[in-house]
């Protein structure tokens, strides 16, 4: 299927740039989140199980290179994919099974970088996502595969 969701699950789907937007100031903007040191992202599409954002990285995120740290890529990856998944599963809670990245090239600081991230399969128990980091020249920077299992309460 093109848009990586399944039949069963689109009509449980919320499309919009504007649930995606809210689905990612709710959990930029709690201080005690980890997303908050994201909270200068923008949403540029979303819904359906996807987004694309842009970020434009800050220097206080580097590693010893003057690069963006390869564990702020990771948390990228687990944040941004997370937001698309949320756009397809309305208010159900997903944690985390696993989460690989693979990192290609570097990410300068107060570089402006797109991030993609697509719900590739979406079934009752197990979502698959990817995210994909581009830099201003649409080379990729990384990419991420994130496993997550939605949990049958509700947020």
């Amino acid at each position: 299927m093109s848009d990586g969701i399944d039949d069963k699950s689109k009509s449980d789907t919320i499309d919009g740039l504007n649930y995606a937007k809210e689905v990612v100031a709710q959990r930029v903007n709690l201080p005690h989140r980890f997303e908050n040191i994201f909270k200068d992202i923008e949403i540029i599409s979303g819904g359906n199980g996807n987004i694309v954002c842009r970020y434009t990285i800050p220097k206080n995120l580097s590693n010893t290179h003057g690069s963006l740290h390869g564990g702020i890529i990771a948390s990228l990856v687990d944040a941004v994919s997370t937001w698309g998944l949320s756009t397809a599963t309305k208010h159900h809670r997903h944690i985390s099974v696993d989460l690989s990245v693979s990192y290609m090239r570097k990410a300068e600081l107060g570089e402006t970088i797109t991030i993609e991230g697509k719900t590739v399969k979406l079934g009752g128990r197990v979502a698959f996502l990817t995210a994909t980091l581009f830099d201003k020249n649409q080379k990729i920077i990384a990419t991420g595969k994130h496993t997550k299992l939605i949990l049958e309460n509700k947020l």
